[in-house]
């Protein structure tokens, strides 16, 4: 075996992953809707989607929803299809407001009040020049000269 890849093999052999965290840390903030403050809508780097689940939407009480023929492949590799899509809603964070489009889901565990019923997705962040400090634990979004 040449000398290289056996040092690279022993260098290997030597790491210790880390150990493993049971709790992943979950960035969320807190934003506004119409009259509605949700406490924590999760900001997901991973979405290409924004979505809201349908019972907030029930109860933003904001019309219709424009209908969509499409089907959504999730994180899970499970297949949903969205109720439809709910446009230019303003989503406010402090005092900066973003117009942003939801995808309306069912969503299984709605009812136990477990987990966000808002993500925000990956265009939101960028829109937001969000600034995510994971070993921090602190995050800043900005919109024009303001800044939260």
């Amino acid at each position: 075996m040449p000398q290289n890849q056996n040092n690279y093999q022993q260098s290997v052999l030597k790491y210790q992953a880390p150990p493993f965290r049971q709790q992943q840390q979950q960035f969320s903030v807190p934003c506004t809707i119409g009259d509605y403050t949700f406490a924590d809508a999760m900001l997901d780097l991973g979405a290409s989607i924004n979505v809201m689940s349908s019972s907030t939407y029930k109860s933003l009480n904001f019309g219709d929803l424009k209908a969509m023929g499409i089907i959504i492949q999730l994180a899970n590799r499970s297949i949903a299809h969205p109720l439809g899509i709910l446009e230019d809603v303003l989503v406010r964070i402090n005092e900066l407001s973003f117009p942003t489009d939801f995808y309306v889901l069912d969503m299984e565990d709605e009812p136990s009040g477990k987990g966000s019923t808002l993500i925000l997705d990956r265009p939101f962040l960028m829109i937001a020049r969000t600034k995510i400090d994971v070993h921090a634990g602190t995050l800043s979004m900005e919109f024009g000269d303001n800044m939260v």
